[in-house]
């Protein structure tokens, strides 16, 4: 076995790969809400010294929210999909293509998942041409919640339809994240994890966030990191 030194630079290494060539990463463990934030916030990146196009995808706007992260929000850098659920109703929701506090809004009605890939791929080909091409990293996508997915629709077809929007961010070399309010232990994580190029596994440990990555390429896992 290689030294902790040795391990920590194959894990940065790793990482900037996955940025390079486009990653999606399924985000599990701690409920608490301002650890959800303090990952969101990394994983959106630092918006300030670096250009960011971040795409929301909220289907019970619980797990993240659009104003997680720096740097400017404008319907070039920031756009925001509602998918409606039984549990939010429509009147409560932004109409379609309404733009509020700088945020350009799409409402998707939950009939099929084909409907929401389609409706992120359109978005993130707006961010491509408004762009001139998006280079490695500038795309940050947040789905706030796969729950309602999850209880709504059998494992297979979550999987078609994470594998279908996981390629189109790939193809962007985006970065995206995907919360799932469960334990690491439950078996929806591993029955999920196919989909994804890394699980993040959340906790709170003396007060304080933290935060494990295990790479699914190379079944690597970290250590403990502060958020």
């Amino acid at each position: 076995m290689g030294n902790v030194g040795d391990r920590n630079g194959s894990f940065a290494r790793s990482l900037q790969d996955l940025k390079r060539r486009g990653s999606n990463l399924l985000v599990v463990g701690s409920l608490a809400e301002h650890v959800r934030d303090a990952a969101t916030r990394r994983l959106l990146g630092d918006g300030v010294s670096e250009t960011r196009r971040r795409l929301f995808v909220f289907t019970d706007a619980t797990h993240a929210g659009a104003q997680v992260g720096n740097g400017a929000v404008g319907p070039e850098t920031t756009r925001v999909i509602d998918r409606v659920t039984p549990t939010r109703s429509a009147a409560a929701m932004p109409s379609a293509s309404s733009t509020a506090a700088g945020l350009t809004r799409r409402r998707v009605e939950p009939t099929q998942l084909g409907s929401l890939a389609w409706c992120i791929e359109e978005e993130i080909g707006a961010f491509d041409a408004n762009a001139n091409g998006l280079s490695s990293g500038e795309l940050r996508l947040c789905f706030d919640s796969l729950a309602p997915l999850v209880s709504e629709h059998d494992v297979p077809t979550v999987l078609r339809f994470l594998r279908v929007v996981g390629n189109r961010v790939r193809a962007s070399h985006g970065m995206a994240h995907y919360h799932l309010p469960v334990s690491r232990s439950d078996p929806i994580v591993d029955e999920l994890a196919s989909a994804f190029d890394a699980v993040i596994e959340l906790r709170v440990r003396d007060g304080h966030p933290e935060h494990r990555w295990e790479l699914r390429e190379t079944d690597f896992v970290s250590s403990w990191i502060p958020l």
